[in-house]
């Protein structure tokens, strides 16, 4: 077997092998590098938009605050407004129930008065329609003429 080619490749492909490795070490070593630029960067920008938001941040907060405070103020209010129509709703139906139990005699001696009045309305107003009745007859039996 002739070993001569063999002497000749095999040195090839242990350089070749060599020139790949440092080829992907130096690779490596450049992207390592290149992140870590990276990421220095990227913490330089966070920290700076960090420090632009943190005034902002803390209006909104207590915007946010007052928001909170003002809630819990219409809450109270609309509580008391509810305890306040609750109770004038109660002292309501007590002065109706009292003016009614109390008052109903006179309620309804009034309204005794109110019909008397007009039944003798109506009977006056009755006994001059009949009274009118007559009187046409009359002057029509009389010779007069009507219409």
């Amino acid at each position: 077997m002739d070993t001569t080619a063999l002497t000749i490749w095999l040195p090839v492909i242990a350089l070749a092998t060599l020139v790949q490795a440092t080829v992907v070490v130096v690779g490596g070593l450049m992207l390592w590098r290149r992140l870590e630029r990276a990421e220095a960067r990227l913490d330089a920008a966070t920290a700076d938009l960090r420090a632009e938001l943190r005034p902002i941040l803390a209006q909104v907060h207590g915007v946010l605050e007052d928001v909170q405070d003002l809630a819990a103020r219409v809450r109270r209010i609309d509580e008391q407004v509810t305890t306040v129509a609750a109770s004038a709703s109660r002292g309501l139906d007590l002065i109706k129930t009292a003016v009614l139990t109390r008052m109903w005699p006179a309620f309804g001696l009034a309204r005794a008065g109110a019909a008397a009045f007009r039944a003798l309305r109506r009977r006056a107003a009755a006994r001059e329609s009949r009274q009118d009745a007559l009187a046409l007859a009359r002057f029509v039996n009389e010779g007069g003429q009507h219409g």
